[in-house]
Order: C-alpha cells, then sequence, then structure tokens
C-alpha cells in the first residue's frame, strides 16, 4: 500500500476562515488621475477592485471613463493582458472594476534591476510585442504603452499589460480624444492628432530602447516622426527583433562572406579575368551553401530524460515530447520544456504551428511556446490558420525568387566584368535580400539556384 497524502500544516485557518471581500488594502493611488486600487477578495479568489476616488465617485464623466476601460477591456483574454474578471458596486466605494491580481512588479521597477540579462531583456520584448500585437488585432488601442503599465510576473517572468483607462476602439461610441504619456506617446498624438496602431508603436518602441538599447534598428524605426516611415504593424515590429541575434548561425557568417565578396569586387582586376571568375566561383559556392542550408533545424536535445511523440521540423529544432505522466508538451533542442506539458492533445498544422487541447477548448501555438488564437470551435482555428499559413508560404516563396533574381543578375554581372562600383551595389543588395528571408526554397527554386551556380564552374557558358 502506498502512504496516504496529506498536509503538513494545520489547515484550520485555511479552510475556516472565509475572505472578507470587504475588507480592501489600498495598494495604489493615481497621483494626478481619479482612480484608487485596492486588493481585495472576490469569493475565495484575490483580486483588484478598480474605483474612483471619493471627490470623483458618481460624476457622470470619470462614472462614464471608468465604465468605458471596463468596456473596452473586459472582451481581452490573453496570457499578456490583465484579466478583466467583473464590473461590480462595492458598497460605500461604488462602481468598480474587478482585475485579476497579478504577483509581480512594474516593468520599470524590473529595469531598474542590475540582474536583468540579455535573454530576459529579449524575451520580456517579445512578450510585450505578442500582447499589444493581440491588443490590436481585437481592434483595440492601448493608448498609454510605457513601463509603469506593464506588469512582470514573480518567478515566472510574464508580461502583462494593464491600465486601459485610456484605451479606445473604432467601435465604442465614447473616447476617440488623444491620449497618452508624455516621453511616451507619439508626436501626431501630442499635437492632438489622432491616435492609431502607428502611435501605439511608437510608444512600444521607446520600451524597447529600454529593453534592448543596442537594437536601434528596431526602436529607431518604431519611433520615426512620420507614422508611415513606422513599422505597419506590431508583428513587423516583433519579426524584426527575432531578425537578428537569434539561434541562426548563418547570420554572422553571411556578413562575413559579404564582406569577402566586396572585397573581391574591388581588389580583383578585371572581374572577368581567370583570377576574377575563380573568386567568383569560390564565393558562390559559399554562398550555395550557405542558401542550401537556411532552414536545416540544428541537431541536440537530449532524449534522456523524454519520450519523442514527433520531431517538429523548424529553423530552431523544437519537438514534441511526453513527460512521465503521460502529458505532452513542446521542447526546445537544448531539452528545456517551453510549452508547460499540460495539454491532452497536440496536432501540427505546419512545421511551426500546433493545434492545442484542454478542458474543451483549442490553442493555436506557435514553435516557440506563444498561443496566439483560442477559440471552442477546433475547425474555425484550423481554417483560418490554413488560410494565414498559405499566404505565408506564397510571400516566403515570392522572397526567394527576388532573392534568386539578384542572385542571377549578380552572378552575369560577375561574368561579364561590369565595373566593381557596379558590382558592389549588386553585392549589397543581395546581402540585403539574404537578411529577409524568412522561408525554404521550393525544389524549382533549389535548381534554379543550383543552374546560376553551375554557369560560373562552365565558365558563363550556358
Amino acid at each position: 500500500m502506498g502512504r496516504s497524502s496529506g498536509y503538513f500544516k494545520d489547515i484550520g485557518d485555511a479552510f475556516t476562515k472565509v475572505p472578507d471581500e470587504h475588507s480592501l488594502d489600498l495598494i495604489y493611488t493615481s497621483p494626478s488621475g481619479p482612480y484608487v486600487l485596492y486588493k481585495g477578495f472576490l469569493g475565495e479568489r484575490i483580486v483588484v477592485f478598480k474605483c474612483l476616488k471619493a471627490g470623483f465617485r458618481g460624476d457622470e464623466v470619470y462614472e462614464s471613463m471608468l465604465r468605458h476601460e471596463f468596456e473596452i477591456a473586459h472582451s481581452l483574454k490573453h496570457p499578456g493582458v490583465c484579466d478583466f474578471l467583473a464590473w461590480v458596486r462595492l458598497g460605500d466605494f461604488g462602481n468598480a472594476i474587478v482585475l485579476e491580481w497579478i504577483d509581480g512588479e512594474t516593468l520599470s521597477a524590473t529595469l531598474r534591476s542590475d540582474s536583468i540579462g540579455e535573454d530576459t531583456r529579449k524575451s520580456l520584448a517579445l512578450q510585450i510585442c505578442d500582447a499589444v500585437s493581440y491588443v490590436h488585432r481585437k481592434q483595440v488601442l492601448h493608448n498609454d504603452l510605457k513601463p509603469d503599465n506593464i506588469m512582470v510576473t514573480r518567478g515566472g517572468g510574464v508580461v502583462k499589460l494593464i491600465d486601459f483607462s485610456l484605451a479606445d476602439s473604432p467601435s465604442m461610441v465614447r473616447g476617440h480624444v488623444p491620449a497618452g504619456t508624455e516621453g511616451y506617446a507619439a508626436p501626431e498624438v501630442v499635437s492632438g492628432g489622432e491616435a492609431s496602431v502607428a502611435s501605439d508603436i511608437f510608444s512600444l518602441g521607446k520600451i524597447i530602447s529600454s529593453l534592448l538599447p543596442s537594437r536601434t534598428d528596431v526602436y529607431g524605426r518604431c519611433v520615426k516622426e512620420e507614422p508611415s516611415e513606422r513599422f505597419a504593424s506590431v508583428e513587423e515590429v516583433r519579426t524584426a527583433i527575432l531578425s537578428r541575434r537569434t539561434p541562426r548561425w548563418w547570420i554572422p557568417a553571411l556578413s562575413a562572406l559579404a564582406a569577402v565578396m566586396l572585397a573581391a569586387a574591388f581588389l580583383v582586376p578585371g572581374v572577368n579575368g581567370r583570377r576574377g571568375e575563380a573568386r567568383a566561383r569560390e564565393v558562390f559556392g559559399e554562398a550555395a551553401a550557405l542558401l542550401r542550408e537556411y532552414g536545416k533545424p540544428p541537431v541536440g536535445a537530449d532524449p534522456s530524460l523524454y519520450s519523442f511523440v514527433d520531431t517538429l521540423d523548424c529553423l530552431n529544432g523544437r519537438f514534441v515530447v511526453t513527460v512521465d505522466d503521460g502529458r505532452m508538451g513542446i521542447m526546445d533542442s537544448e531539452g528545456r520544456i517551453i510549452v508547460d506539458p499540460m495539454w491532452e492533445k497536440i496536432e501540427f498544422l505546419s512545421p511551426q504551428v500546433a493545434r492545442l487541447q484542454r478542458n474543451g477548448l483549442s490553442y493555436l501555438g506557435s514553435a516557440g511556446g506563444r498561443i496566439f488564437a483560442e477559440g471552442a470551435d477546433a475547425e474555425e482555428l484550423t481554417s483560418s490558420f490554413q488560410e494565414r499559413y498559405e499566404r505565408m508560404l506564397f510571400e516566403d516563396m515570392k522572397r526567394w525568387d527576388d532573392v534568386l533574381d539578384k542572385a542571377d543578375t549578380l552572378c552575369s554581372a560577375c561574368l561579364k566584368g561590369e565595373d566593381a562600383g557596379d558590382l558592389s551595389v549588386r553585392l549589397d543588395a543581395l546581402k540585403r535580400s539574404l537578411s529577409v528571408v524568412s522561408g525554404e526554397m521550393t525544389g524549382a527554386q533549389r535548381l534554379r539556384l543550383e543552374d546560376i551556380l553551375g554557369r560560373f564552374e562552365k565558365g558563363g557558358d550556358r
């Protein structure tokens, strides 16, 4: 017989005391705004009540603002967004929004810590992008993105967007007034112009500049003065963050290769000469190797602790695994579980996206562990993703075609001996093209690449 389970301490206090939902602890008072936050109970659950200060209760304008925030945010259900649970009348405190209690600290406080590492900073930035992208897909603008309005959970390091008091949506009758915080609000909003996705992206860029100060390529574009020059969506911001300093070994190799190619263009006299052709073949051989290897996952992952259900064929080498109790999760190539193994079913819809099921609900999750869609209708989720995936594949194919067009042009330029100045421009164009390609070549595209490279081996003969 096995030993029985039990508590190690007396449970009297835990189960005989009923939480008093009117016993509230003041946790925050807005210095200049009309709001006050109390920590309390809703049944046995610890929650936060957002109320109006005594001097503002009953005022039609401020009561409307509080209700406006609840109406906008209560339908937002995402791991990175604070959950707006209910609208209640709280005795003498008046109307209140019931919010989930987040055990953590603001991003501002996290950033003041000397111990926050580069990987953590990048993780937080990507999580913020996920949350803001979800909010935008729900046609909601936050309008006050800043470190003080982002919580980071204790231990788990999960971000939560909070404070939707200035949020807006085209579906709302009221609102639509430019708002934000000085230093984070976009210039067009500060001058009284209309808020938009672009203005939220400006604020996001300010946050990214604090989290990833070296990524001027990302936040520099986010904070462009002209809205049209910023990223078009938060998903583009996220992609830009991932486009550099990720575990993609070929990026530094590609930069070094480009430098070699440029040097060859300037230092080798007569590009169509024997030395020039030999050097061109050598350089393009290296380029071919890079292109052919693109998309192959690294081999790794210690299988000794896990049972493999299926191999996830994606760029960063993730795997579906079962743990000792038979549940499933997703593991990265270093053996770390990156999706908590609590799912009843995992079915891959593409090499990088799975449909997960739990408690009667279905979710779409990426190989990196991000949940980006959820719903009760599994078929509807699958259909929606399939359309999106096919569009992505088509766009990837077009990007590869563009790269191969440039490679073809560059090949002809080398063999025809065009001047070094023009060649350097073409080389730089090829480098830029390679840096934005995100998918794998089709079989036909690989054959075309081999044909282009084969022309070098034959000295330019078609």
